[in-house]
């Protein structure tokens, strides 16, 4: 504002909003790892920010399209189980925060969103940012699951330091890890998924 003249009569007013960005401790970033056999490590992602929940998630990963109810009702209808698993999800039909509650509820541990090229880079790999508009390889969409709007303890009203808030506990938060990763370490995820599908038999 004063950048603009209207210094006359303004001042600054501290908000405490409910913040889930990671401390910027290498050891504290949120990140998507694959093992072979539960010892090789062949994926390690690390973004320089991460806005994201804070937890910890292990499990198998299953691949649910868009993450809409009908893509986890065809994965019930193939015998292929969520619950215990880490969902993997691409952007582009819904809100991510439909996405983060189906999985939750479903029973899945983790959830890892990313942008498919098909939607996010149409023209090829080659026209992307900063030659296009289009994300590159290594660009991933970060944004929040929350469902409601406003800060998650003071739902619809400001967070301004008198407003009554309520306990975290009781705030519509995820309970799982929820990140987002590019559409290239994304690739690596579903081609892990692919083989396993091929050389073992499994979901």
């Amino acid at each position: 504002m004063a950048v603009c003249g209207l210094t006359r009569d303004s001042h600054r007013l501290p908000i405490p909003l409910l913040y889930s960005f990671s401390d910027e401790k290498p050891g504290l970033r949120n990140n998507v790892r694959i093992f072979e056999a539960g010892v090789k490590l062949l994926l390690n992602t690390i973004k320089k920010r991460d806005p994201v929940i804070m937890l910890v998630g292990k499990g198998d990963v299953v691949y649910a399209y868009f993450g809409r109810q009908e893509d986890f009702d065809l994965l019930e209808s193939l015998g292929v189980q969520v619950a215990g698993r880490i969902v993997l999800a691409r952007y582009g039909e819904i809100f991510r925060g439909n996405i983060a509650a189906t999985a939750e509820r479903l029973g899945a541990v983790g959830l890892v969103l990313y942008a498919d090229p098909q939607q996010y880079a149409p023209l090829g790999e080659e026209a992307v940012y900063p030659n296009t508009v289009y994300m590159p390889p290594s660009g991933a969409a970060d944004g929040t699951v929350f469902l409601d709007d406003g800060d998650p303890l003071t739902r619809f009203y400001p967070a301004i330091n008198s407003a009554y808030r309520m306990p975290e506990s009781e705030a519509s938060l995820p309970t799982i890890p929820i990140t987002p990763i590019s559409y290239r370490d994304a690739s690596q995820i579903l081609r892990s998924v692919v083989i396993r599908m091929f050389l073992f038999g499994g979901e």
